[in-house]
C-alpha cells in the first residue's frame, strides 16, 4: 500500500504532521505499493500550508519513494494528498497517501522573532505597515558546514541555538551608504548595533561577505562555543561565517526595509528578540538565498 511516512521511520505510516510556521519537518518519504512507479504519484495540497521540495527519489525491486523536505508556510489546516498521475478526472483520480497537515503560528511570546535553519520568520511586533508575508528564506555557515550539528564550529557553522537581541533602531554612526562610505573599511571592522548602511560604491565595492545592510545580533542565552561577532546581513551567496544571511520574502518584502519601517514606528520596543532553534540536529540551513547574479551586480558606481 502506497504511503506517508518518515524517512527514519519507514515502516510507520505517517498520518497526522503538525508544525509551526517556519518549522521544517524531518524528512518524509513517500512510499509507493509494489508495481507503482516514482512518477507514478502527483502531490498536492487542500491550502498551500506548506512549502514542498523534493530531495531525491528512486525505485528499487520492491518499491519506489521519493523524498519530501517539508515546511510550515502559513497557520491553518488541510491535508496534503499523493494522487496517481491519470487522464481521469476528479473523484475517481487515485489516492496514494493522504497525511493530514496543522501548521500554528509561533507560540513563543518571548520572542520576535524565530530562525529555524532556512527561514527566519518576524512574527512578534511586526511593523504596522508593511503588508504580505514576513517568513525570510535565511542561511547560515559555510558550504559543507551548513547543518545543525555543526553550529559548534567557528567561523564555518551555523548560528548556534539560543536567544538574541538586535537594536530596532538606525546606528547613528551609519545611519546612510554615505555615512558608510566616509568610514571606508570601518564601516564593516566596527562593532557598533543598530541597523546599519554598508558601503555602494564611494570608497569601496559593495562587500560581498555582508551585503548593503546588516544588524548585529547580541547573544542573551544559550551556548555560544566561544564564538561571536553574529549579525543578520542581505548578501545573496548562499553562504556565511555563522551569521544569518537573509533575502526578500517569498511575497517581495525586504527583511531591512521591514526593519527600517518598524524603527520609525514610535511605539516600537528599543530591542528585538530572536530565537535559533533548529527543527532537528540534521537540520540543512541553507535557504534560498543564494543570487547567481549576485557578483555581478555587486560592483556598483
Amino acid at each position: 500500500m502506497a504511503n506517508f511516512a518518515f524517512q527514519e521511520s519507514p515502516f510507520r505510516t505517517l498520518t497526522d504532521l503538525a508544525l509551526k510556521t517556519g518549522e521544517e519537518a524531518r524528512p518524509i518519504v513517500w512510499q509507493g505499493a509494489p508495481g507503482d512507479h516514482v512518477h507514478t504519484a502527483f502531490f498536492r495540497q487542500s491550502a498551500p500550508l506548506v512549502f514542498i521540495d523534493e530531495l531525491n527519489s528512486g525505485v528499487t525491486a520492491r518499491r519506489s519513494f521519493r523524498t519530501l523536505r517539508v515546511t510550515g508556510r502559513i497557520s491553518g489546516s488541510g491535508q496534503l494528498t499523493a494522487a496517481a498521475v491519470t487522464t481521469r478526472h476528479g473523484d475517481d483520480v487515485p489516492t496514494l497517501g493522504v497525511v493530514n497537515i496543522r501548521v500554528d503560528d509561533a507560540s513563543d511570546t518571548e520572542t520576535d522573532m524565530t530562525y529555524s535553519g532556512r527561514y527566519l520568520y518576524w512574527h512578534g511586533n511586526r511593523p504596522s505597515i508593511v503588508r504580505g508575508s514576513l517568513l525570510f528564506p535565511a542561511t547560515s555557515g559555510l558550504v559543507g558546514h551548513q547543518i545543525a550539528l555543526a553550529q559548534n564550529q567557528k567561523d564555518h557553522g551555523p548560528l548556534p541555538e539560543g536567544l538574541f537581541a538586535l537594536r530596532a533602531a538606525v546606528s547613528p554612526g551609519q545611519a546612510s551608504v554615505e555615512a558608510a562610505n566616509r568610514r571606508g573599511d570601518n564601516s564593516t571592522s566596527n562593532t557598533e548595533e543598530g541597523v546599519q548602511f554598508l558601503r555602494i560604491g564611494g570608497q569601496g565595492i559593495v562587500d560581498i561577505n555582508w551585503g548593503t545592510m546588516r544588524v548585529k545580533l547580541n547573544p542573551l542565552q544559550g551556548d555560544m562555543h566561544k564564538r561571536d561577532g553574529f549579525y543578520i546581513h542581505n548578501s545573496r551567496k548562499g553562504y556565511s561565517h555563522g551569521c544569518i544571511e537573509v533575502a526578500p520574502s517569498g511575497d517581495g518584502v525586504d527583511f531591512f526595509a521591514a526593519l527600517l519601517a518598524y524603527s520609525n514606528d514610535p511605539k516600537k520596543k528599543q530591542y528585538l528578540k530572536l530565537r535559533v532553534k533548529y527543527s532537528y540536529p540534521a537540520q540543512d540551513t541553507v535557504g534560498n538565498t543564494f543570487d547567481p547574479q549576485y557578483e555581478k551586480r555587486r560592483q556598483l558606481p
